[in-house]
């Protein structure tokens, strides 16, 4: 029998949609129209990456989105536009191979647990019917804690709930700089979903396993 194991998910591009993929798929697209702005993919993608990776040391996105912006040369009038576009219009979307790595991982009697520094991602998980998969929920703010990859987190779930050291412990989650520094924190190995190939050319210098979905780790486990 397969040794049971936990797994800690992160919500935000992990099992659904987070605001900056609804916004690549939706809002900038909509922005870039709209207004007929410069477009080159690869610098795009370029100045995404870097605005991604300061997200991370920068709670208050204004200032992310401007640097954003005058990397691209694109008119500052329009940072306020597409802000309230995304807070008055993001919804998170389940990514297909949510549920069936939940159900997987149920039926191989692993343990699930959420672990997130967006404060609405419990609500979220509630909202798409996933509360029943998991045997813990938890956020920054929920554990009056520092954010991920502050090691802080981990210590305070770990102080709640000392079982979970006896089974080993997996990192899932989209971002090295967050979920991926965590996991180094804690001491834990981690997987990073990689949906939109965003981090290839991170691949070679991260201590992490990479996957394009969820299901690639399954079939692994």
């Amino acid at each position: 029998m397969a040794q049971r194991l936990n797994w800690f998910l992160d919500f935000d591009e992990t099992l659904a949609t987070s605001p900056l993929t609804w916004a690549l798929k939706y809002a900038f697209p909509r922005l870039i129209e709209n207004h007929q702005l410069a477009y080159d993919a690869a610098r795009f993608e370029q100045a995404i990456l870097v605005a991604q990776e300061r997200s991370n040391q920068e709670p208050d996105p204004r200032p992310v989105l401007h640097a954003l912006f005058e990397t691209l040369g694109w008119p500052h009038e329009y940072e306020v536009p597409l802000l309230h576009d995304i807070m008055n219009n993001y919804a998170p979307e389940l990514f297909d191979d949510a549920v069936p790595f939940l159900e997987q991982a149920r039926a191989r009697q692993h343990r699930l647990y959420l672990v997130s520094n967006n404060p609405m991602s419990v609500r979220h998980v509630e909202q798409l019917g996933l509360a029943a998969y998991f045997d813990g929920l938890y956020t920054a703010k929920l554990l009056n804690s520092q954010p991920k990859p502050h090691r802080g987190l981990w210590d305070e779930i770990v102080r709640a709930r000392p079982e979970i050291q006896d089974y080993p412990t997996i990192i899932v989650g989209d971002d090295p700089w967050s979920d991926g520094l965590f996991a180094e924190n804690c001491g834990l190995p981690c997987w990073i979903i990689d949906r939109m190939n965003r981090f290839t050319s991170l691949h070679d210098s991260k201590p992490y396993r990479w996957a394009h979905t969820l299901l690639e780790i399954a079939a692994d486990a």
